[in-house]
């Protein structure tokens, strides 16, 4: 394995940031992109399919890694056809709750919460707001396992410090402070990742 990317962006979005990282990485050491479920990488449909395609990337699903481009296509339709099922479920289900709102009935969420009204920022709970903290930690922290990841492997492929440091910030890798990196910041970097 070269590298990891994780991504927590919705699959219907194509164009998302550890995606199109882990495409770029594929492209410069000409390796396969494996994923969980072809259906998290687009649900959207072709347009991630055809990037890979024009990109010269291969990609296989990692429970199914034999299937032909036929099936690929296939899949990649159903889970079109899911996001839009989804999408209409989930408007026709706030749709509801919004009108049951304005007629005065009461709406009880699925953790027994009164709903009084919908996206209200004044609904947050300090609860929430830890969440929350914890979730965007959690990201910061991906990000830095992937662009140590991505410095791991072009540095196991012959690429000099200052080479995979110039790639880092072309390919929009930033520090934990949203910076560009530095040399020094990818030897501190690759010493953390290397094994």
């Amino acid at each position: 394995m070269l590298g990891e990317f994780t991504d927590v962006e919705s699959g219907k979005n194509d164009q998302r940031v550890n995606l199109d990282m882990a495409i770029d990485m594929c492209v410069q050491l000409g390796a396969v992109l494996v994923v969980k479920d072809l259906s998290r990488v687009s649900r959207g449909g072709y347009g991630v399919m055809m990037r890979l395609q024009d990109a010269g990337v291969e990609y296989i699903e990692a429970g199914s890694p034999y299937d032909n481009q036929l099936i690929k296509e296939i899949k990649f339709s159903l889970a079109r056809e899911e996001r839009e099922k989804i999408s209409g479920r989930t408007s026709l289900a706030l749709q509801e709750i919004k009108e049951k709102i304005a007629s005065g009935v009461e709406h009880v969420s699925k953790s027994g919460r009164v709903v009084t009204s919908l996206g209200n920022p004044e609904n947050l709970t300090d609860d929430a707001r830890a969440k929350g903290r914890v979730a965007h930690q959690r990201l910061a922290y991906n990000r830095s396992k992937q662009s140590g990841s991505y410095a791991v492997a072009l540095y196991n492929s012959g690429v000099s410090k200052s080479g995979i440091t110039k790639l880092l910030n072309e390919n929009g890798f930033t520090t934990a402070r949203g910076k560009s990196f530095s040399i020094t910041q990818t030897g501190r970097l690759l010493d953390r990742y290397l094994d």
